[in-house]
């Protein structure tokens, strides 16, 4: 059981020292992507900005009507298209046995 316990804390420190050591190479493009991820916010938000600030500002587009007439589905409340719903099928049969079957 020590021999276990060894070999599987020998193991875990190999595995967290490797991780560890991956961690500290990728360290420095994991930076780089986040001062570019900034950088590009920020001049999102320049960009987004409406010159009047009192101005309503609309996060959406229009949602435009389904091309097919409506039938037993609808528009709920969130642009999302909801499926009609499906009728179950339920088949009802009675087991009928024949004399020859006994």
């Amino acid at each position: 059981m020590r021999t276990f316990l060894a070999i599987g804390a020998i193991v875990s420190v190999l595995v967290f020292g490797a991780l560890f050591a991956l961690a500290l190479e990728l360290l420095p493009y994991l930076i780089l992507g986040l001062v570019i991820g900034a950088i590009i916010r920020t001049r999102r938000q320049r960009r987004a900005t409406p010159p009047d600030y009192r101005a309503p500002m609309l996060s959406h587009r229009p949602v435009p009507p389904p091309p097919h007439p409506l039938t037993s589905g609808g528009w709920v409340y969130v642009p999302v298209w909801v499926e009609p719903a499906r009728a179950m099928r339920v088949i009802d049969a009675e087991v009928v046995r024949s004399p020859s079957d006994e």
